[in-house]
């Protein structure tokens, strides 16, 4: 079992201080103090809640949900991406974090859907605004586009650091899995969306994730890394990537049967990185990973998808 705990030296200030060790404390305290402008960031695909599994243990909400809420504490984001959102799932992580704020929109609109949306630590950032838009040719509405089977949407959600005034752009997608021209078009619609902010302001404290349903091989991921406006946060780590080079696992952890190439359910997408997180420049990646976290005697992940977690400095404001 992994378990990922969010440190911070003042937690330790005591202890430091009682060892007698004057000159790392305060050297640990100064290398904090200069990146105040920090941000530890996780984006997961929850695994929707879908009746179909509810007769399914591994895959039940009802059995995922401790264990997803154990792994999300020892994360500990202080902004948190998901995908396959869905009512009793969100109001379940609410209940679990009641210092978190919640900003999304379900995919169908009026008609419900999964959501592509955020949480936020809101002692720590403000929520300043959150818009939703479609990957359709009618992105101002809810529609499905192109050939994708189901409603795609684009959130972004202006937050601002309580105590520096930092402003971030977040932007998070969930890629159709069955549509290949909606993933393409959808992720030419969302780069128009990042180039008109990046453009005037490159200095812009944006980033950009979700699942894609895209491998790095693939048309999709080949086309927003080519734009460059974004760079792949797991290349621009400032320390090696931790965690496993791929995102989806399946909520199986084991792998003999896996490796065998008996897996019924996505086969070209297994031991894949299909979730992504992209930075705009200004942004600096300090420490990159994906968290393999399992539980049932390490039989099993609390979602299908394994969560990415980095912790970003962004730019100051007026500098």
């Amino acid at each position: 079992m992994e378990l990922i705990y969010h440190f911070s030296p003042y937690l330790y200030q005591k202890w430091l201080q009682r060892l007698a060790f004057p000159f790392f404390y305060r050297l640990l305290l100064c290398t904090f103090s200069a990146h105040r402008f920090a941000m530890r960031f996780v984006t997961y695909n929850l695994l929707n809640d879908h009746p179909k599994f509810a007769q399914q243990p591994t895959k039940n909400w009802a059995d995922r949900r401790p264990h997803l809420i154990q792994h999300l504490k020892a994360l500990a984001p202080e902004v948190l991406a998901i995908q396959e959102g869905r009512p009793q799932p969100l109001d379940d992580l609410r209940q679990a974090f009641p210092h978190w704020a919640y900003r999304g929109e379900a995919a169908g609109g009026p008609y419900g859907g999964e959501q592509a949306g955020f949480f936020f630590n809101a002692t720590l950032w403000e929520g300043l605004d959150f818009q939703t838009t479609w990957l359709s040719p009618t992105p101002e509405r809810p529609s499905k586009g192109w050939d994708a089977r189901h409603h795609r949407v684009l959130s972004h959600l202006t937050l601002r650091q309580r105590d520096t005034g930092t402003i971030w752009h977040c932007f998070n997608t969930h890629l159709d899995a069955h549509g290949k021209i909606a993933r393409l078009k959808g992720m030419a619609y969302i780069i128009g969306q990042l180039d008109a902010l990046l453009t005037p302001s490159p200095q812009l404290n944006l980033l950009f994730c979700g699942d894609f349903n895209a491998a790095p091989q693939s048309p999709t991921y080949r086309l927003l890394r080519d734009w460059g406006g974004v760079l792949d946060a797991r290349q621009q780590s400032q320390t090696p990537p931790q965690g496993p080079a791929y995102t989806f696992a399946g909520v199986d952890a084991r792998w003999t049967w896996q490796r065998l190439g008996l897996h019924l359910g996505y086969p070209r997408y297994m031991h894949r990185r299909i979730d992504h997180l992209f930075v705009a420049p200004a942004i600096t990646v300090q420490h990159y990973r994906t968290s393999a976290w399992t539980y049932a005697q390490n039989r099993q992940y609390p979602s299908d998808h394994l969560p990415i977690v980095a912790d970003l400095v962004g730019h100051p404001p007026n500098s």
